[in-house]
């Protein structure tokens, strides 16, 4: 017997109910923590339920909801909807297959309840109860430094042996003449509407940015994507952009790239957005405007001055232990690094915990963080990227998709893997674009923390038909770059003798 899916109230209650009920109280505090967290995103909450695991009496202080982008805004909701643009696309795609559909229908509303669903079923990871069952104090409120090692909530005084700061970033004002009055959307406020906007212009290509332009084309809605720097994607190897780019286009998105002068202007319900693109003037109008470019750290309200903590506009400042000038006090995920990204904030978080709670001096250097952006193709990166690589003395492996099986019998043949790499052939970095991306880019981090070469990934036997035959096949290239002319006169003698 089939039972019918939740509706978008009881997603949202479910939502609530992991992370804030209303009929929560906080509790009173212990006379003292080992460790107090401020911020209850991938970072606080990794930080906390680790640090309760070992024993450690820790307090959570959230002041909204607890989940942070993770669950509210970037992360998860954006993923989803890019995976219902996914499917969408495979549908409207299928006859490359021999498959005939009928015309497809669906709408935004149906959408953007799909997206709570996801929202509400994730909720129980790092859910208030999880934490209240691993003995964590949570404090919903705003959290105020006293002293060095006291923080006030809402009057209530927590102090701790040692505290860490992961509150986290927002979405940042942008200083584009009219855009204020144009009430933009952000990544959070674009999902919680009643339904998808029949055109938009996203101001951003960096990836947040290009998932969000693919996925809503796929959706049905125009979009329209505005660049300021020569290319999208401009911290990507210039490979990676340009593929992307006429993906994008092949898509219907519209992009404009070195976008000058930009000015917008409210007419009603319409916005009207005029700028320099590619050198030319242009105007567009468009249902709503969608900023995923530019981040303000969430530190105003801490009084950090008051712990003897340094920041600046760009968040808190942290030595390579993630210690701020405070050496009671630490800082994790995005309020305090570049990474910003969910598994980032929880890499950090572990190496918080051990520093902050025993005599460790782990360092974040030590780390290799990939990133993953989930366009179709995906794109995944680690380390140094190839034209830093090759600019420093390294050499490059690579392969394309196009030479893939896998990649044949799904028409995804656009792509290609690079692998970093010395001349014993040790990983330094890689660069992927594949539909799987994100995936493979984990045996190349494992290769990397390891020391697995490539000569090690070419005697690596992977399944057939997969993409991730394509790293062993990066092997076998690095391995014929070590047949040197000298090398193969002594295996023709070799051969010539066993005749």
């Amino acid at each position: 017997m089939s039972h019918p899916e939740p509706s978008h109230a009881d997603n949202r209650a479910t939502l609530n109910e992991q992370c804030r009920p209303s009929g929560y109280r906080n509790p009173d505090p212990q006379s003292r923590y080992n460790l107090v967290v401020v911020g209850s995103g991938t970072a606080g909450i990794s930080t906390a339920l680790g640090a309760a695991l070992l024993g450690a009496k820790v307090a959570l202080v959230e002041r909204d909801m607890l989940g942070g982008s993770r669950l509210h805004s970037v992360t998860l909701p954006t993923k989803a909807l890019v995976r219902a643009g996914r499917a969408a696309h495979a549908l409207r795609t299928a006859e490359k297959f021999g498959v005939t559909l009928q015309p497809i229908e669906w709408n935004s509303a149906g959408v953007l309840d799909y997206v709570r669903a996801v929202q509400a079923k994730s909720a129980a990871s790092g859910s208030l109860q999880e934490l209240l069952d691993r003995n964590v104090d949570v404090f919903f409120g705003t959290g105020r430094f006293v002293d060095a090692q006291t923080l006030d909530v809402e009057g209530a005084r927590l102090r701790f042996a040692r505290a860490v700061v992961a509150t986290g970033v927002r979405p940042a004002k942008l200083g584009i003449p009219g855009l204020a009055e144009c009430e933009p959307l952000y990544s959070n406020t674009l999902l919680r509407q009643a339904r998808l906007p029949d055109s938009v212009a996203i101001l951003g290509g960096g990836p947040v940015g290009v998932e969000l332009a693919q996925a809503l084309t796929r959706l049905g809605v125009s979009v329209l994507l505005y660049e300021q720097r020569l290319r999208i994607l401009p911290r990507e190897d210039a490979d990676v952009s340009t593929l992307l780019t006429g993906i994008l286009r092949s898509e219907g998105v519209q992009i404009h790239q070195d976008v000058r002068s930009m000015r917008c202007v409210r007419n009603g319900n319409q916005r009207t957005i005029e700028c320099d693109a590619n050198g030319l003037h242009a105007v567009h109008t468009v249902e709503q405007i969608l900023v995923t470019v530019g981040n303000t750290p969430n530190i105003e309200e801490l009084r950090l001055d008051q712990a003897g903590v340094e920041h600046d506009p760009e968040g808190i400042r942290v030595t390579e232990q993630m210690r701020t000038t405070n050496p009671r006090i630490f800082a994790c995920g995005d309020v305090a690094s570049e990474h910003h990204y969910p598994h980032a904030s929880e890499a950090l978080a572990r190496t918080v915990v051990g520093n902050a709670l025993f005599f460790s001096n782990a360092s974040v250097r030590d780390l290799n963080i990939p990133t993953a952006i989930y366009t179709d193709p995906e794109i995944a990166r680690v380390g140094i990227s190839a034209p830093d690589g090759i600019d420093s003395g390294l050499n490059e492996a690579h392969c394309f998709l196009s030479a893939n099986d896998r990649a044949r019998l799904d028409h995804s043949e656009a792509g290609f893997v690079k692998l970093v790499h010395d001349r014993r052939g040790q990983i330094k970095g890689a660069t992927i674009v594949s539909p799987r991306a994100s995936e493979l880019i984990g045996e190349v981090v494992l290769a990397m923390n390891h020391r697995i070469s490539l000569r090690d990934l070419a005697l690596t036997v992977h399944p057939y038909p997969t993409e991730s035959e394509l790293l062993r096949k990066c092997g076998d290239y690095y391995r014929t770059t070590l047949l040197t002319p000298a090398a193969l006169r002594l295996v023709k003698k070799i051969m010539d003798w066993r005749r």
